[in-house]
């Protein structure tokens, strides 16, 4: 699927229609419209605001995943939390760079990640606690 028939897909997924998603990302219901026609091809920041409104990643707009993960926020305006345990767990294609993570690597960082968030947050508390910090 092209990045124009996956605009079109998810805008109509959402009940939206085009000058109701150009409102949201701050652009005329022409320029949807020339991006579904495959005349006008989204640029790096109107992808962005794209993926952001539709909650899908940047790889699954372009076309280079097709596993569509979804990200939801209380808002579309408040930053997503994303739970790097949980990514690891629930991404099959996850990479560092252009290197694919192996299930063994997936499972090596669970392992390293757990006890270096505990050992931030008590850093963090530490140094809550210390006077003139």
């Amino acid at each position: 699927m092209s990045l124009s028939d996956r605009i079109k897909h998810l805008r109509k997924e959402h009940k939206w229609n085009q000058t109701e998603l150009g409102k949201l990302i701050g652009v005329s219901t022409q320029v949807v419209s020339n991006w579904e026609r495959n005349y006008t091809q989204p640029d790096k920041q109107d992808i962005y605001k794209l993926a952001q409104t539709f909650q899908v990643t940047t790889d699954y707009l372009l076309g280079l995943s097709n596993k569509q993960i979804v990200f939801e926020s209380k808002t579309k305006q408040e930053p997503i939390d994303l739970d790097l345990l949980t990514l690891l767990r629930c991404s099959e294609n996850l990479k560092v760079g252009d290197y694919s993570l192996t299930e063994d690597d997936k499972s090596l960082l669970k392992e390293l990640l757990i006890p270096l968030a505990k050992g931030l947050k008590e850093l963090h508390l530490n140094k809550n606690q210390l006077p003139g910090i």
